[in-house]
């Protein structure tokens, strides 16, 4: 199967069970969020994925290839891709050389010493940031360093970033966290756009109304335990989902 297959994950740290046994996929072409209450084990999930964790047991598959011990870095060569709660921009370059530099995630050698002045891929990539910048309302900030921008124009350079790796899987924690409403919306409309380039996106977010309004289908954690996946329809009416989280019916 071709996308992201979680099976039977499981992870503690010293005798708290953050995972418990949790599997589910994320499809090509598919938008699928991961919700649940803080502390769910929702970021430990999107770490292990990613191979910044191991987990204690079971598997990971990323396009039909067992990746459960692989290095984050082949990871990434394999078209795997992420963001993170908090920002990680490359300070003293501006939002283009940012953004660039999402693309030589697949490259090594040389290119990776000195990617700014690599020739390699370099027109293809600046083509492909040029427009994920477009579409994320940033391109007016292309020559700006990032280390000025406001939270919510910086919160959008790392989703910018990673299309240049032209990933099969994205991996997307708490994008929409401080952005404004307008920002939120268009957000989610990017990220549609992309599941029609047959992107596998796992979307971990906490803006309930993104998360109804773009998700294909929904997994929810408490506690470690999967206690729910479904569509969007079917997680807003679960009574353990409601319990767990939604507090009401939405």
């Amino acid at each position: 199967m071709n996308g992201l297959r979680i099976e039977n994950l499981s992870k503690s740290f010293g005798g708290v069970q953050v995972l418990n046994d949790v599997s589910f996929d994320v499809l090509p072409g598919k938008l699928t969020s991961l919700i649940g209450p803080n502390g769910a084990g929702k970021s430990t999930l999107a770490n292990i994925v990613s191979g910044f964790l191991n987990g204690d047991s079971g598997e990971i598959w990323l396009d039909e290839v067992r990746v459960t011990k692989m290095p984050t870095y082949k990871r990434a060569r394999r078209g795997l891709s992420r963001t993170f709660q908090n920002l990680e921009l490359f300070k003293g370059l501006t939002v283009r050389e940012n953004a660039v530099l999402g693309g030589f995630t697949k490259l090594s050698g040389l290119a990776i010493r000195n990617p700014l002045t690599s020739k390699i891929n370099n027109q293809t990539l600046s083509t492909i940031a040029e427009q994920a910048m477009q579409d994320l309302s940033i391109s007016n900030l292309a020559e700006q360093h990032v280390d000025s921008l406001g939270f919510g124009n910086a919160k959008n350079v790392e989703p910018v970033r990673v299309l240049t790796a032209g990933p099969t899987v994205l991996v997307m924690d708490e994008p929409a966290a401080g952005l404004s409403s307008s920002d939120a919306k268009n957000l989610g409309l990017w990220l549609r756009e992309l599941t029609k380039k047959n992107i596998a996106i796992l979307l971990i977010e906490h803006n309930m109304n993104l998360v109804m309004d773009i998700s294909d289908h929904i997994v929810v954690l408490d506690h470690g335990e999967l206690i729910a996946k479904g569509s969007p329809q079917e997680i807003r009416t679960n009574q353990k989902v409601i319990d767990a989280y939604l507090g009401q019916s939405r």
